[in-house]
């Protein structure tokens, strides 16, 4: 479950992130409605959700069917949102304890994201056993 104190932050992460995107239409409601449905499918027992920390360093995840494959379990990052002060060993312990979630409920794969503005993490996620497997390019569609 998604702790109540979370989810505007959750939603002011998304909404920041999608406006470096060029993304439009993120409005508050389009995406409290999403959170809702993230809750929907893990009562259905389709998705486990992982959601921690404070509204100014959280980590918001999940353990999903993966793509096109629904036999195994794939376990990401939705959202994490770290302030300044938060940046470094606060917001690693927390990535390290979702990878230790996932890998307690059994997901059968983990990704995590990097930020091109921190090349350090990759290497964390290196020495953590992680492989840097693609780079992601983003474009914006016409609607």
């Amino acid at each position: 479950m998604i702790p109540e104190h979370l989810k505007e932050a959750i939603v002011k992460a998304i909404q920041y992130k999608g406006e470096l995107l060029g993304q439009k239409d993120l409005s508050v409601e389009a995406i409290k409605k999403s959170i809702q449905d993230v809750e929907y499918l893990e009562n259905c027992q389709l998705f486990k959700v992982f959601c921690e920390g404070e509204p100014d360093a959280f980590v918001f995840g999940i353990i999903m069917p993966y793509h096109l494959c629904l036999s195994l379990s794939h376990a990401t990052i939705l959202v994490s949102w770290f302030t300044g002060e938060n940046r470094g060993i606060k917001s690693i312990k927390l990535v390290e304890k979702f990878v230790k979630w996932a890998e307690e409920n059994k997901a059968d794969g983990i990704e995590l994201d990097d930020c091109l503005c921190n090349p350090g993490v990759g290497r964390i996620y290196e020495k953590w056993g992680f492989k840097r497997v693609e780079t992601h390019y983003y474009k914006v569609g016409d609607k």
